[in-house]
């Protein structure tokens, strides 16, 4: 199952541009004992038109919880936002790779 990040907006990679990518948080149904939900932050190719739809590029490292993800991306809408519409992914990698979850 998978947790949307504005589906409007497109993450884009600086070096691979052309590319529009979702924002997942990709995850197992069922909580763990604790009620944390863990997982994996994902970007992926989500428009079914284009030939490399579904093609997936690892965020963060598997198993880690939803509650860091957010509170690593808190604000993201704003320091990582580029135009109307399209959000830097590379921003979005630096601050998971500073809170130590990739």
């Amino acid at each position: 199952m998978d947790i949307d990040f504005a589906l409007a907006w497109n993450f884009v990679d600086p070096t691979d541009y052309d590319r529009p990518r979702q924002l997942r948080f990709r995850h197992e149904n069922q909580a763990q004992a604790s009620g944390a939900i863990t997982g994996q932050l994902i970007a992926v190719i989500a428009a079914a038109s284009r030939a490399d739809h579904g093609d997936t590029l690892p965020i963060s490292r598997p198993d880690v919880s939803y509650d860091d993800i957010a509170a690593a991306l808190d604000g993201w809408q704003h320091w990582a936002r580029r135009s109307d519409n399209t959000i830097d992914l590379d921003l979005i990698r630096q601050r998971i790779h500073n809170a130590g979850l990739d």
